[in-house]
C-alpha cells in the first residue's frame, strides 16, 4: 500500500497541476519527476513486500524462531506465516475443535 499511496499522490498532484493551476500542458520539472516517481512507486508496490518478508524471515530464523506449518496459511498472494519460539510452542498454542 505504500507504493500505491505514492503513486496516487503524484498522479493526483500532476493532474491537479495540469487541470486547475496551469490550465495547459505540463512542463518543467513535472515532466521530469512525475513519471519517474510513478514508475518507482509501482516498483515499490511489487518488490517491497518480498524484501520485507526476506529480511524478517532471515532475522527470525537466526534468532531461533521456526515456522509453525500447522498454524500458517497460504492462498494465492495472501500468506499468513506464524513463527514460534521454541518449536514445541506451535502445537501447544493451536486450538483444535
Amino acid at each position: 500500500m505504500f507504493g500505491v499511496s505514492i503513486f496516487s499522490l503524484f498522479f493526483s498532484l500532476s493532474e491537479l497541476w495540469h487541470q486547475w493551476i496551469v490550465k495547459g500542458p505540463i512542463n518543467g520539472i513535472w515532466i521530469k519527476i512525475v513519471p519517474k516517481v510513478i514508475i518507482l512507486s509501482l516498483i515499490i508496490t511489487l518488490l517491497l513486500p518480498h524484501i520485507i518478508y526476506y529480511f524478517a524471515d532471515h532475522y527470525l530464523v537466526n534468532h531461533g524462531y521456526q515456522v509453525c506449518e500447522a498454524a500458517s496459511r497460504s492462498w494465492l498472494y495472501i500468506h499468513k506465516i506464524v513463527y514460534v519460539h521454541p518449536p514445541q510452542a506451535c502445537y501447544k498454542t493451536l486450538v483444535f475443535p
